[in-house]
């Protein structure tokens, strides 16, 4: 189970920061760990889960971490899915706010 939870969290934060364009461009890096690396899925399956995310609203990248880490290892899985997504973002986020915060230009 840990194995699994470490593995999902590398495949969704290279993923999710390697990929240029948002959840689209993640798809074929999502594809090649979980169907052809992992073998977690199988084409057909991640075809339906591709077409279930496309049908929720919501950005895709995050739904198919969700998603696939739920099938692979439960709730916990879908939990460090998720997380490698989205936590490497908000911290990037988090610390150029701070920077640009320090560096404001006085207003005349």
């Amino acid at each position: 189970m840990a194995t699994d939870l470490w593995n999902l969290f590398i495949v969704f934060f290279w993923a999710s920061n390697l990929s240029y364009g948002g959840g689209p461009a993640m798809i074929p890096l999502i594809q090649a760990e979980t169907v052809d690396n992992h073998h977690w899925l199988t084409n057909a399956q991640f075809a339906d889960t591709i077409a279930m995310a496309n049908a929720l609203p919501g950005p895709l990248g995050t739904k198919v971490a969700a998603y696939l880490g739920y099938q692979v290892a439960s709730w916990p899985g879908a939990i460090v899915a998720l997380l490698a997504t989205i936590l490497p973002t908000v911290l990037v986020l988090i610390v150029l706010g701070g920077i640009l915060k320090n560096m404001r230009i006085p207003v005349i």
